[in-house]
C-alpha cells in the first residue's frame, strides 16, 4: 500500500517537483539573476504561444496519443495574414477575427481528414505542415511585415495582446521595502552596516561606484602589460608611468584579499548593480491587489469547494493535506505577484493565457465533449459502442486546435511586433513537450491543463536559464530533448506498473473465486 501512495504521488507531483529543482539549479548558476522580475516576465511573455498550442495539443493527444504537427505553421499563417491586413490599415479586431478564422477553417480541414477519412493524424498534420507554410510564404510574398506602436490602430493592437512596452496594466507604483531591506543587508557586507536609510545607501553606491570608475585605469594598464608581455610593475617602469591613488588602491585591496583585480573589479560591478536595482525597485500596486484578491479567493474556493464535496459524500484529501496544498499554491501566487509587481506589473498577454486556460480547464474537466475526449483516448472502441460520436470527437479536438493555433498567431505577432515567412519555426515540438512534460500520456486518454501549464513553465525555465548561464544553442537543444526522453519514460513506466497492477489484482481476484468454488465443492 505505501509503495502505491509512492506510485502516485510521484506521478502527480514529479514535474512540479523537477521544475522546483530546474529552478533552484538555475537560480544558483545564474547567482539569482534567472529570477529577477524582469526575467520572470520574459518567461510569460515569450512562451505565451506555449501555453495556448499546448493546451490545443492537450485535446489532440487526449483523443488517443495524437498530435498535430502544423501548429507552428498555422501560426505563422494566421500572422501573416493578420499583419497584412493591418498592413493595409485594415482595423485590428477585423485582423483579429481573420487570424481565428484562418485557424477554424486549418482546424476544420484537418478534422475531416482525420476523423471522417481516417488518414492518420500524422499523415494529415504532416502534409499541413508543409502546405500551409508553403502558403504563408506564398502570401507574405517571402517579405517581413512590421506592426508600430506610432501606429494608433496598429499601436492598439500591440497593447491589447501583448507587444511593445506598454502592454501592461497600468497603475500607481509604490517603494518596494523588501528590496530595500535587501539592500541593507548588501550594504552590511560592504561597510559592516545594516541600513535602509536612503542617504547612507546612497552613499554606498557613490562609493563603489567610484571603485569602478577608477578599475577601468587598473584594467587598461593590466591588458597593455598582458600586451607587452610584461608584469604591471614591470610595464609601469618601462614606461615612467605611475598609477593614479584610487587605482593603486584597488590593486592593494585585491592583493589584500587575495583575488586577481579583474575578478575583485567584477564583484564589485556585481555588487553595485545589485544595490542600484534594490534602491529603485518600485510595485505596481494594481499588480499587487488583482495577486491578492486572487490568492485570497484560491483559498475561499477550496474551502468552500471542500465542504459540498464533503456535503455530497464524496471522497477528499486529509485535511492536513489540504492545508499543504493550499498554502503551497498560495506562496506561489503572491510570489509571482511580487515578481511581476517589481517590473511593469501585469502583462496583458498573461490576463490571454488565463482566459484560454481557464476556459479549458473548464471544457475538459466540466463538459460532456471533455469526458468524451478522455474516454475515446482510454478506449476508443467502447466508447464507439456506448453510443458516442467518436468521429464528431475528433473532429471537433482538431478544429478546437486550429482556433487556438490561429490564437498563438495572434500573440505572436503582437509579441514579435511583426510577422515573417520563418516564424513558428519548432512550435509543434514546444508544444507537444509541454504536453509529455506535464504528464499526458503517449497512449491518451490521461492529462491535464494543470499539467500543460508545468509543462510550459518548465519549458519556459530551462530556456530563460540556459540563455541566461550562457549556453551553447546546441546543448540548448540537447538539454530539451532529454528532459522531454525522461518525461516520456516516465510515462511509459507507470503505465507497465499500472498494467501490472491490474493483472495483478485480476490474478488475485481469479484465484479466490477458484478456492471458493472449491471449498463449496
Amino acid at each position: 500500500m505505501g509503495g502505491n501512495k509512492v506510485v502516485n504521488f510521484l506521478r502527480k507531483y514529479m514535474m512540479l517537483i523537477a521544475m522546483v529543482v530546474v529552478m533552484i539549479v538555475f537560480f544558483r548558476l545564474t547567482d539569482g539573476t534567472s529570477l529577477f522580475p524582469q526575467n520572470i516576465n520574459n518567461v510569460i511573455s515569450q512562451n505565451a504561444y506555449v501555453f495556448v498550442l499546448g493546451t490545443g495539443m492537450l485535446l489532440c493527444i487526449l483523443t488517443g496519443g495524437n498530435i498535430d504537427l502544423s501548429v507552428g505553421s498555422v501560426v505563422c499563417l494566421a500572422g501573416g495574414v493578420g499583419a497584412i491586413l493591418m498592413d493595409k490599415n485594415i482595423p485590428w479586431p477585423v485582423a483579429v477575427i481573420a487570424m481565428l478564422v484562418m485557424g477554424l477553417l486549418v482546424g476544420m480541414w484537418h478534422g475531416y481528414w482525420i476523423a471522417y477519412v481516417k488518414v492518420p493524424p500524422f499523415i494529415a498534420t504532416l502534409v499541413g505542415m508543409l502546405a500551409f507554410r508553403g502558403l504563408a510564404n506564398i502570401i507574405m510574398k517571402g517579405f517581413a511585415y512590421s506592426l508600430y506602436q506610432d501606429n494608433p490602430n496598429q499601436g492598439m493592437f500591440l497593447k491589447i495582446f501583448g507587444g511593445g512596452d506598454s502592454c501592461y496594466i497600468p497603475g500607481p507604483y509604490i517603494q518596494d521595502k523588501i528590496a530595500i531591506m535587501r539592500a541593507g543587508f548588501i550594504n552590511q557586507q560592504v561597510t559592516g552596516t545594516y541600513t535602509t536609510d536612503m542617504g547612507q545607501l546612497q552613499q554606498t553606491v557613490s562609493g563603489l561606484q567610484s571603485i569602478v570608475d577608477a578599475g577601468k585605469e587598473c584594467t587598461d594598464v593590466i591588458n597593455a602589460a598582458a600586451n607587452a608581455e610584461m608584469t604591471v610593475s614591470e610595464y609601469l617602469a618601462a614606461n615612467n608611468m605611475s598609477l593614479s591613488a584610487a587605482a593603486q588602491n584597488i590593486f592593494d585591496t585585491a592583493a589584500a584579499s587575495g583575488q586577481e583585480v579583474p575578478a575583485y573589479l567584477a564583484a564589485i560591478g556585481k555588487t553595485l548593480s545589485s544595490l542600484k536595482i534594490y534602491i529603485t525597485s518600485q510595485l505596481n500596486v494594481t499588480c499587487l491587489i488583482v495577486g491578492i484578491l486572487i490568492a485570497v479567493g484560491f483559498v475561499v474556493f477550496t474551502v468552500i469547494n471542500r465542504k459540498r464535496l464533503i456535503k455530497k459524500g464524496y471522497k477528499v484529501d486529509s485535511l492536513a493535506t489540504v492545508i499543504i496544498k493550499t498554502a503551497l499554491i498560495f506562496g506561489v501566487i503572491l510570489w509571482l505577484t511580487y515578481k511581476l509587481a517589481g517590473y511593469k506589473g501585469i502583462p496583458t498577454v498573461l490576463i490571454w493565457i488565463a482566459i484560454v486556460l481557464g476556459l479549458f480547464a473548464y471544457i475538459t474537466t466540466k463538459t460532456t465533449l471533455g469526458r468524451n475526449l478522455y474516454a475515446v483516448g482510454g478506449n476508443e472502441k467502447a466508447t464507439r459502442l456506448s453510443g458516442i460520436d467518436t468521429k464528431k470527437v475528433m473532429f471537433s479536438a482538431y478544429t478546437l486546435m486550429g482556433v487556438l493555433a490561429g490564437f498563438a498567431g495572434v500573440l505572436n505577432i503582437a509579441r514579435q511586433m511583426g510577422s515573417q515567412p520563418t516564424y513558428g519555426v519548432g512550435y509543434e515540438m514546444d508544444a507537444i513537450a509541454a504536453c509529455f512534460i506535464g504528464g499526458a500520456s503517449a497512449y491518451g486518454g490521461t492529462g491535464s491543463i494543470g499539467g500543460v501549464i508545468i509543462g510550459a513553465a518548465l519549458c519556459g525555465i530551462i530556456n530563460q536559464g540556459m540563455v541566461i548561464a550562457k549556453t551553447p544553442t546546441n546543448y540548448q537543444t540537447v538539454v530539451k530533448g532529454l528532459v522531454l526522453l525522461v518525461a516520456v519514460l516516465f510515462d511509459v513506466v507507470m503505465q507497465m506498473r499500472r498494467k501490472g497492477a491490474q493483472k495483478k489484482k485480476k490474478a488475485e481476484a481469479t484465484q479466490a473465486s477458484a478456492e471458493k468454488g472449491g471449498a463449496k465443492a
